[in-house]
Formats: structure tokens, sequence, C-alpha cells
């Protein structure tokens, strides 16, 4: 299996992640990220895609690694992205979707040679993978996209 690919599947226990919250979380009431503040820089932006109303907000942690979250007008967080050296660790990312997460790799067939991965769940959908030291990723809700919602716009690689 790919080095890329191994890295995506760990949970990384050295990459520290700051954020507002975790997928399926409201960016003002999450608990999990206020415990952690190792970030440099978080900036927040409103945007109007095609009649869309999400708000993507930013945040780059001591790691290197730049964080995207994408919340509705309700403030859920339905989507996140990241980019950086290593994997962010994917459980504060995923809250309360790790345990599913991780049994639906568990399930899936070895991919030898694969820098890529597309884990779906059947509620949250995964997608990731890179080369040493550049990892990029996303995962979102399925159910939680805001009506008329572009996939292409969950992107870390700005």
């Amino acid at each position: 299996m790919a080095r890329g690919l191994l890295v995506l599947c760990s949970f990384s226990v050295f990459a520290a992640t700051s954020a507002y919250g975790a997928l399926g979380d409201n960016v003002i009431t999450s608990s999990g990220f206020s415990k952690v503040s190792s970030s440099k820089a978080t900036t927040s932006m409103a945007k109007t895609t095609s009649g869309v109303n999400y708000t993507v907000s930013e945040t780059t942690d001591a790691a290197g690694i730049k964080i995207r979250q994408y919340s509705d007008a309700s403030g859920l967080i339905f989507a996140i992205s990241w980019k950086g050296p290593v994997v962010p660790d994917l459980q504060l990312l995923f809250g309360n979707y790790t345990t599913e997460y991780r049994a639906t790799l568990e399930k899936r067939p070895k991919m030898r040679g694969s820098r890529y991965l597309k884990v779906d769940t059947g509620k949250i959908v995964v997608e990731g993978g890179g080369r040493q030291w550049d990892q990029k990723g996303r995962a979102y809700i399925t159910k939680s996209l805001p009506s008329g919602f572009n996939l292409e716009d969950i992107n870390s690689n700005d």
C-alpha cells in the first residue's frame, strides 16, 4: 500500500489541529476544537456561489496543515477539507462520524499502490491522498450539503 494512503488511513497523533468544530457540529457550540489551540492564523469568509450561501472558515495549524470548514447559514459544518505536510487528526475533524469512518475503512479491500482514497459510509464521504509531505483531502456529509452546492467548491488546493 502506498505511503500516502497509509498516512491517510491512520490517525495522526502528532499533527494537532485547531478549528471551530467537527463534521455535523455547529461552528459556535463545538467543544472538541476549543481545547486545541495550536493555530497560526484563522480566517473566515462568507461565500455565495450560484445562490448557495455558506461560510468557509480556514485555519493553519502549527504543523502547517490548512483546514477549511464549510458551514451553512445555521452554522452546521457540512464539509471539511485539508492540505498540508501530513494528514490532520481525523478524529477531531470527523467527530461523531469517526467510528463509522473507521468501520467502513476496515471493510474495504486493500488498494496496493494507490495514492487516492475514497470512502463512502452512507452518511459521509471522505476523499484524500497525496505524496509524502503533500497530503490533501476532504470530507462531507452527503445529506447536509446545501441545495445547489457544488462539490468542487470543497477544495483545499488554493
